[in-house]
């Protein structure tokens, strides 16, 4: 996805040094983005009734349980969160921010085991 934005300011008398951030478009729960944690609940619900929704996840999808939407990530029971996965947990660039001006760049996000890896998306040349 690349509609999230890295904010970069810089101090006026320290272009050197910049401060940023990452801007996310959307409101939260239910945007494309939401972070999915493992349901501390349903982990310790006893083997036989976490199996069988755990099955039931995986024919179903996404179903409310407990009134909150729960999928199957891996071998995890998840529930929705309610805040961006670009803004928690753990971050890492494929480039140094310092390197940037200062101002709003369009980024790309890919997930992986709560890390999150913020990439700058390819210019197309015709």
């Amino acid at each position: 996805m690349s509609d999230h934005i890295l904010r970069i300011t810089r101090a006026a008398d320290n272009e050197h040094d910049a401060e940023y951030e990452i801007v996310c478009p959307y409101k939260h729960p239910g945007a494309p983005c939401t972070v999915w944690w493992e349901c501390e609940d349903c982990k310790e619900l006893p083997t036989n009734p976490r199996n069988e929704l755990q099955n039931q996840l995986d024919r179903d999808g996404v179903s409310q349980v407990h009134d909150l939407p729960h999928q199957m990530i891996g071998d995890m029971i998840c529930q929705q969160g309610d805040t961006c996965i670009v803004l928690t947990g753990h971050t890492d660039y494929d480039f140094d921010p310092d390197d940037l001006p200062a101002g709003d760049h369009p980024v790309v996000y890919e997930t992986e085991e709560m890390c999150t890896y913020i990439t700058l998306p390819k210019v197309r040349q015709s």
